[in-house]
């Protein structure tokens, strides 16, 4: 389990995801080192959903923050949500991982997305969200035991 606290320092108005669950993916920058991932990931073509596949997210204007938790199980299970059911690779033992979540700008953001779940809660279809999804906002890593 751990808390977070995402900052949006940019002047524009973001969409971001904001979910308890988290993918781990390995981190691109560190041979050993894993991302526990909260963003747009593709959405599969080789399957059939009775509704497109949605990220919960949270809309942040320029210095608004907000705050979450999420939790995941050690050992790390990988992404597999790829085509043909295929499993991301991590390191056999990871030394470092970091938090990345994925954002969107609002003003890129065609009519009627993000959705409402409730009447505090949104949601973005992932689809949308991976064609938009530029930057992640990204911890420094942290050292595994």
């Amino acid at each position: 389990m751990f808390k977070y606290k995402l900052t949006n320092d940019s002047s524009q108005t973001v969409w971001a995801v904001h979910s308890p669950t988290v993918s781990v993916i390995p981190d691109g920058g560190r041979k050993s080192g894993v991302v526990a991932a909260m963003a747009f990931f593709p959405v599969r073509r080789d399957v059939n959903y009775v509704q497109p596949p949605y990220e919960t997210v949270v809309k942040l204007e320029p210095k608004q923050t907000v705050e979450g938790s999420a939790s995941m199980q050690r050992p790390f299970n990988p992404y597999d949500d790829l085509e043909g059911d295929k499993k991301v690779a991590l390191p056999s033992k990871p030394t470092s991982i970091r938090l990345c979540i994925g954002y969107v700008a609002a003003d890129e953001l065609p009519a009627g997305q993000p959705g409402g779940l409730s009447s505090d809660k949104w949601k973005m279809d992932r689809d949308i969200g991976y064609r938009l999804q530029r930057k992640f906002a990204c911890s420094k890593p942290t050292p595994l035991k």
